[in-house]
């Protein structure tokens, strides 16, 4: 049986009160996210803290964009424009092959939006 919209509406109603009561929360761990990310710039490297009965906190370090490589790429506009017989040809010599492509599958996202 389908759930009601009343009942639904109740859903989203708890889960709006639970945003806007964390809400500060949240805000204070991102300050203190921040606080350990420039701990972490500051020593050049990443650490872990334990906290005995708590748990750890992680604070990776900090990496520049890294040169991988160069990589071929095709031209997509230009190949479909070319007639059937020269797309035919680079396809039979290995140096174009078509790929399928499909969406990625998704569950249904919750988005919460206090007023």
């Amino acid at each position: 049986m389908a759930m009601t919209e009343a009942a639904r509406k109740k859903l989203a109603e708890k889960l709006l009160d639970l945003q806007i009561e964390i809400a500060p929360q949240i805000a204070r761990m991102d300050e203190l996210k921040e606080q350990l990310r420039t701990a972490a710039l500051e020593a050049g490297s990443g650490f872990t803290d334990e906290v005995t009965g708590k748990g750890t906190v992680e604070v990776s370090a900090a990496r520049k964009a890294a040169f991988k490589g160069i990589v071929p790429v095709l031209v997509a506009e230009a190949f479909l424009a070319l007639k059937d017989s020269a797309m035919k040809k680079l396809r039979d010599d290995g140096l174009v092959k078509d790929e399928k492509i499909f969406t990625k599958a998704a569950r249904p996202s919750v988005t919460v939006r206090p007023a």
